[in-house]
């Protein structure tokens, strides 16, 4: 897993620290590491959120499951939490616009290539499947005509998943702070 967000309490949550004054000092680590973990709960949410809305779907690996997920250390006076997503939920976000050729080899992208909608994608799926591509098949301009490759394209959703997750941060302070100040 790639580690792509890092906040910590020292440097990102200064603004919520600052409007915690007032407060002892003994309960400002502990809400600042309790306001981090639900929000870092949030971002997780709203980035595999943000995925769906971008059509990756569900059976392309565990991205919904294990693939996007917040992670949090807890220390003395600090607190660091981390957004992690798998290599792959990386390139589908930022990945440039390429062909992929199905291949029996490549047995994720051959089972959706024989239930894709597209009846060439199917009809090619199909004759790699039961053996029948030929290598003098493998010819570039030949092969995309065919439908032994399929046109991939990137799905952007990190950034929308963040900015969606950053508007709810300011509103999650204050509801801590209430909570805390009564």
């Amino acid at each position: 897993m790639v580690q792509v967000i890092k906040l910590g309490s020292r440097t990102s949550f200064n603004r919520a620290i600052k409007a915690l004054r007032g407060l002892h000092t003994d309960t400002i680590p502990k809400l600042t590491n309790d306001i981090m973990f639900s929000w870092g709960k949030m971002l997780e949410r709203d980035v595999k959120a943000s995925a769906k809305e971008a059509g990756i779907q569900p059976h392309t690996g565990e991205l919904f499951s294990s693939g996007i997920k917040w992670r949090q250390k807890k220390g003395k006076n600090t607190s660091t939490g981390y957004l992690f997503i798998r290599d792959y939920g990386i390139a589908l976000d930022s990945m440039k616009p390429h062909y992929v050729s199905i291949t029996p080899n490549r047995t994720r992208l051959l089972s959706w290539g024989l239930q894709a909608r597209s009846a060439a994608i199917r009809r090619g799926a199909r004759r790699v499947a039961a053996g029948n591509v030929d290598r003098s098949d493998n010819v570039k301009e030949y092969k995309y005509s065919q439908g032994y490759s399929v046109y991939v394209r990137p799905h952007p959703f990190i950034r929308r998943g963040v900015l969606r997750a950053r508007n709810k941060l300011k509103p999650l302070v204050q509801e801590k702070l209430r909570i805390v100040r009564k």
